[in-house]
């Protein structure tokens, strides 16, 4: 897609062939990161049972990630649904 901001991306701190993670260039709090799958969809209930398994995998590196770098607060993981430029796009966010 285009217009999508996340497949802009070029700074990820982790990848695998499905999902990609990042620092969100809008942060809330330090270590504030996004987790996309790289398929375009507009729920969690449209992703792939692989697709949710790549999620998990770079869900579990950026919580390592996050403890290992940054002072560690309480973690806020949420599952969330963003309109952009007219678009639904899912993402996972730590803040």
């Amino acid at each position: 897609m285009k217009d999508c901001p996340f497949c802009q991306m070029k700074d990820t701190i982790f990848e695998n062939e499905l999902a990609q993670a990042f620092y969100d260039a809008y942060p809330v709090s330090e270590g504030h990161m996004l987790i996309t799958p790289k398929r375009h969809v507009s729920s969690y209930f449209e992703m792939t049972k692989a697709e949710r398994k790549a999620i998990e995998e770079l869900l579990e590196l950026s919580k390592s990630h996050l403890d290992e770098n940054f002072m560690q607060m309480p973690t806020i993981l949420a599952l969330m649904l963003v309109k952009q430029l007219d678009k639904l796009f899912f993402i996972v966010m730590f803040i």
